[in-house]
């Protein structure tokens, strides 16, 4: 699955908004100041060079990690055997060799925020979001460290992880790496009634030096495990089953944890809910009841290292299709026939996630959200484009009913 950086994006979308101006992007040849950007590809030596040529023209640069965009001010097309423009004042000196952009349209931030990504908040992806009672329990959003808590002394580091093949299902898993102590663990704590019988199960893999970690349901009111699944596997494993909460247990945790003082596990679609469980509620990105499918279940594969068991001999059978209750960011799904004591999902589409820094990237397609980005642009310009924006809106729509799961049924709501 290829990936876009926001830098990408944008240029991408000055060179179309540019209408054949140029530059669009280009890189200073000089040392500069804080309000001048030197260029001998801005030099125009004709003597009827326009003076005018960036006016209104905003400039999008990078002062060390700092993102300037200043109007130009002025140009001087044949000063020092270079060009030269004005800018309004940075937050330092354009030094010499700092690449710079030309946004000739409109102001780059309006092209980001407005226009690239409403685009991607528009377009949706299709997932399997595995349902119970844990918040991020596919480790998707970006807040994963936050959701999945270190422990509180002896600390691992944990961290979002993307590369593909540690990434059980998705775009990235959880990744804990041991700082040299061992019994290291990433945790997720909630409320519990004793008595009840409940699953829990998740899907790990170790690094060669992690030769023991585990999945744990934890009693946090009488400090103790009450199951315990171990694995050492350099391929993904499914773990867990059913527990029984303990007499007098309030609360509880899901630990997942690195025995072994080195090394780093991987853990994902971790998930843990009642077994007379009936509704589920879902996450707040799904708004619209078109993004919720059917559910599905994985059927448990033979037997692996340890207490694991293998996650590529099975496919995802159908077990229901839901009723919702509920309504936009708040949707939960009834089951209507009996539960099944396996790792669940369902089936749904997911919008992109927004872009904020430069080197941030998308998985979605380039050419699409290029598309929707220049819809909205034109669409924010009024009657003089209205065939500009008709003609790419047309485009976004086309590839996204290519790409995107019922999109059909979401068309109603494609401008929102």
């Amino acid at each position: 699955m290829g990936t876009t950086a926001f830098s990408a994006l944008i240029q991408e979308c000055a060179k179309h908004l540019a209408r054949g101006q140029w530059p669009v992007v280009s890189t200073s040849t000089a040392n500069g100041s804080t309000t001048l950007i030197s260029d001998t590809a801005l030099r125009d030596t004709r003597s009827d060079a326009s003076l005018s040529r960036f006016e209104d023209v905003w400039v999008r640069t990078f002062i060390s990690t700092t993102e300037n965009a200043r109007k130009v001010t002025s140009f001087a097309p044949n000063t020092n055997s270079t060009g030269e423009i004005t800018v309004q004042t940075m937050t330092g000196n354009h030094a010499t060799n700092t690449s710079y952009e030309f946004h000739y349209f409109m102001h780059p931030t309006d092209l980001k925020d407005l226009c690239i990504n409403k685009a991607l908040r528009n377009m949706q992806y299709p997932v399997y979001y595995p349902l119970g009672l844990l918040t991020n329990p596919d480790m998707e959003d970006a807040d994963i460290t936050t959701d999945w808590l270190e422990k509180a002394s002896d600390k691992p580091a944990n961290a979002a992880e993307t590369t593909a093949a540690n990434v059980y299902r998705g775009k990235q898993s959880l990744k804990v790496t041991d700082s040299n102590v061992g019994n290291e663990y990433a945790y997720q704590a909630f409320y519990v009634i004793a008595g009840k019988q409940m699953y829990l199960f998740a899907f790990g893999k170790t690094s060669a030096a992690a030769t023991s970690a585990q999945v744990i349901p934890y009693n946090v009111t009488g400090s103790a495990a009450i199951e315990t699944w171990d694995f050492d596997d350099q391929d993904w494993q499914e773990l867990g089953g059913a527990f029984t909460v303990p007499a007098a247990c309030k609360q509880a945790q899901v630990r997942l944890n690195i025995v072994t003082a080195a090394g780093v596990a991987y853990f994902d679609d971790v998930q843990c809910y009642s077994a007379d469980q009936k509704e589920f509620v879902l996450p707040s990105w799904i708004t619209e009841q078109t993004q919720i499918g059917h559910v599905y279940y994985l059927p448990q594969g033979s037997a692996g290292p340890d207490d694991g068991h293998m996650v590529h001999e099975t496919e995802l059978r159908y077990l229901d299709t839901p009723k919702i209750l509920g309504s936009s960011g708040r949707f939960k799904i009834q089951f209507r026939g009996a539960s099944i004591g396996r790792p669940l999902y369902l089936a749904s589409s997911r919008p992109y996630a927004e872009l904020s820094t430069d080197a941030e990237t998308t998985t979605a397609d380039k050419d699409t959200v290029v598309e929707g980005a220049l819809f909205f642009a034109y669409s924010l310009k009024g009657p003089d484009y209205e065939k500009d924006a008709a003609k790419h809106g047309y485009i976004w729509m086309s590839r996204r009913r290519l790409t995107e799961p019922d999109f059909g049924l979401r068309l109603a709501d494609a401008f929102r």
